[in-house]
């Protein structure tokens, strides 16, 4: 990743623009990070489908979910319901 940067800020102090790729799911990350429900919503569907740039992972799944769920999002309770129990939250 570093060399990649490195790349791109060279080009940009030849006077190139060049904006950096960003992938979807660090977009929905830093959303998410902020606050935005709905983008925690959309990476824990991410990472329960293997999309949105996500690995499938029904751990992160679970970990996103619950948090957009927490905070009223209907769709991440549903969708933790579908997941099953995993690794149990509570009391957290």
């Amino acid at each position: 990743m570093q060399a990649r940067l490195n790349f791109f800020d060279q080009l940009k102090s030849q006077g190139v623009k060049v904006e950096v790729p960003k992938s979807e799911k660090f977009d929905l990350i830093d959303k998410a990070a902020r606050g935005d429900v709905e983008a925690a919503f959309l990476l824990a569907e991410g990472y329960a489908k293997g999309t949105r740039d996500c690995e499938k992972s029904p751990e992160k799944a679970r970990k996103w979910a619950g948090y957009a769920a927490k905070r009223g999002n209907e769709d991440a309770q549903r969708l933790l319901l579908s997941l099953g129990k995993g690794k149990s939250h509570r009391g957290r």
